[in-house]
């Protein structure tokens, strides 16, 4: 996979940057010029939910972006929520973010092993601040994760499903327990999120299901009219224009030809239409996520999802709440309780990942070899559970950028042999007084060595201690974009 080319339009201005080369270094010596914003517009313009800068207000933003994968040129236009791949000429297909952001990787990858497509990102990704501190869980940008069990599970083809749903459910309950140690925050969490309902409630959710089912029916049937409407005035014009039709000018008589360009109003038209297609795909988008809400919440009211029968101290905090008293030794019992059985799970996770795959023992040797190369191999714990270490927390500085970047690295290794296609490496610099250019400088020819055929982006203040084939600058001058005065209103 490789970018070639990004277009981005913004506020007036546009923007091309060819990226088609092997190595590209985004370089300024002065701070908010665009830099980290221009790494995180490549990914915007993948269909990630993309948190705007200050300099730029992502749902504003048009991108293009010229892309290569497995062989095959594409181009992906993105304008907000709108998403569409094209082949050359030809629209492939269009997407609604980020309800179908999974979607979107899905079609690029060519996969729809979500466990592996949803933690690319994490893996190829490096963002200035989180991004060298993030070892093998957590925010990667924005609201999108990283999650090294999850990734290992797509890797070796293991099903965890059921040990996530629990662990994901006793987490919520552990969260609603600690909220309990204050009432006001008990109130504003835990009643807008609880999910016991009685049977009353659970008709009136199949009510609303059936009414949000007949509108997706009805939308469905404009959505497809609508697509019968074009395709039959693209064909109509396409056969008028084979006829080569000419009509004389009244006043010049000169001899006009009959196309879609010459006829009045045909692009409003067809704007008109394009425009009414995307509601209309948006709406359903909307309907489906709706229906599906309330599919999950019917589903905990009936006792499905819920793992704590009538006894339990849920009932009885909620009884609690009423006489507005807060039995702080019960609370205390069920967050221990909650601690250790996720724990339990957790390590679950682990010892079937470990005792069923041969992903760990593979990542975990390439983990070992980059940080033996790097001078950091002392810091690691070896384990069988290395790569679910969470001491390196402890680690701060030159030591803990190097060991993050040692597991990156064998994360792209790994995901790189299962979906068979080379990932692009997006690396904005790591920053602080303890990382020297020494320090970089020994951080990339890992990179150059271990990664020649892979697509590197760079954003750095350094222009001399890595091999680039083409430099992208930015200053006060060439600066991205300006400032977006909205951002602050």
């Amino acid at each position: 996979m490789k970018f070639l080319k990004l277009k981005a339009k913004y506020s007036g201005s546009e923007k091309i940057f060819d990226l088609s080369h092997n190595t590209t270094l985004i370089f300024s010596t002065d701070n908010s010029v665009g830099k980290s914003t221009l790494l995180r517009m490549l990914l915007y313009s993948l269909g990630y939910n993309i948190p705007s800068t200050q300099k730029v207000r992502f749902n504003k933003l048009y991108t293009e972006m010229e892309l290569e994968i497995k062989g095959e040129e594409i181009l992906i236009k993105r304008h907000d929520n709108q998403l569409e791949i094209f082949d050359k000429l030809l629209k492939l297909e269009s997407f609604v973010l980020p309800e179908q952001q999974e979607d979107v990787l899905e079609y690029l990858f060519k996969n729809k092993n979500t466990d592996v497509i949803e933690n690319i990102l994490g893996a190829i990704y490096l963002d200035q601040d989180k991004g060298w501190t993030l070892l093998n869980r957590g925010i990667v940008i924005g609201s999108i994760r990283f999650n090294i069990e999850s990734l290992i599970a797509g890797l070796a083809e293991i099903d965890i499903t059921e040990e996530k749903k629990l662990l994901g459910i006793y987490e919520q309950q552990l969260k609603k327990y600690r909220g309990l140690r204050d009432i006001n925050d008990y109130q504003t969490e835990f009643i807008k999120s609880d999910t016991i309902l009685n049977m009353t409630e659970v008709e009136k959710i199949n009510d609303q299901i059936a009414i949000l089912s007949s509108r997706k029916r009805i939308t469905q049937k404009k959505l497809n009219d609508l697509y019968n409407t074009i395709s039959k005035n693209n064909s109509f014009i396409s056969e008028l224009e084979k006829l080569k039709l000419e009509i004389i000018a009244p006043k010049s008589g000169e001899c006009v030809p009959v196309n879609k360009k010459t006829i009045v109003g045909y692009d409003d038209n067809a704007n008109f239409l394009e425009a009414r297609k995307w509601s209309f795909k948006e709406e359903i988008v909307k309907i489906n996520s709706e229906i599906d809400k309330l599919q999950n919440k019917k589903l905990e009211s009936q006792g499905q999802l819920d793992l704590f029968n009538s006894k339990d101290s849920v009932d009885k905090a909620n009884q609690l709440l009423q006489t507005v008293k807060i039995d702080t030794a019960v609370v205390d019992a069920q967050i221990e309780t909650l601690s250790s059985q996720i724990k339990a799970i957790k390590e679950q996770i682990q010892r079937k990942l470990n005792n069923r795959s041969n992903v760990v023992d593979k990542m975990s040797k390439l983990v070992i070899d980059y940080a033996s190369r790097l001078n950091v191999e002392q810091f690691l714990v070896k384990t069988d559970n290395l790569l679910f270490v969470n001491r390196l927390k402890d680690l701060s500085g030159t030591v803990l950028h190097k060991l993050v970047l040692c597991f990156k690295l064998a994360y792209i290794k790994m995901i790189e042999s299962y979906l068979d296609i080379k990932l692009p490496i997006v690396l904005d610099s790591p920053s602080g007084r303890e990382i020297t250019s020494d320090n970089i400088h020994e951080m990339f020819q890992i990179i150059e060595t271990d990664f020649k055929e892979n697509q590197k982006i760079i954003a750095s203040i350094y222009d001399d201690i890595f091999k680039y084939d083409s430099k992208i600058q930015l200053n006060e001058k060439t600066k991205l974009f300006g400032w977006d005065k909205e951002f602050y209103l």
